[in-house]
């Protein structure tokens, strides 16, 4: 389901680049809604590259699950790299899909506080 998800998807500056206008062109047409099917996650936008809609339930980036998670954003981003997380790379950041349905388990338990007596 992710790869065929991911030929779909393009970056608002690919997109650009395809139809050889500015990206700050682009990113206005966007803002104000003039292109079919765009998508904002974040920051940036998502456009699908063939026509059809994007499901956009469940989609989140990295930072955002990473915050609610507990993580770091450059810990989650090594997850998403290493596959143990589910995700996509749409230009420079990392969209997750179906976050209700991937788990992340810590192998080692939080620090506990030390209870070292000291000797007197």
């Amino acid at each position: 389901m992710i790869n065929e998800i991911r030929l779909k998807l393009i970056s608002s500056k690919q997109f650009a680049r395809n139809k050889r206008l500015s990206h700050s062109y682009m990113r206005r047409k966007l803002r104000l809604e003039h292109v079919q099917g765009a998508v904002k996650v974040g920051r940036d936008w998502i456009i699908p590259s063939r026509d059809g809609a994007i499901d956009t339930k469940g989609l989140q980036t990295a930072k955002f699950v990473a915050s609610n998670w507990g993580l770091s954003h450059s810990h989650m981003r090594r997850l998403l790299r290493d596959g143990k997380i589910k995700g996509i790379k749409v230009a420079r950041d990392w969209i997750i899909f179906d976050i209700e349905k991937q788990t992340y388990h810590r192998r080692r338990e939080k620090k506990k506080p030390r209870t070292d007596k000291v000797n007197s």
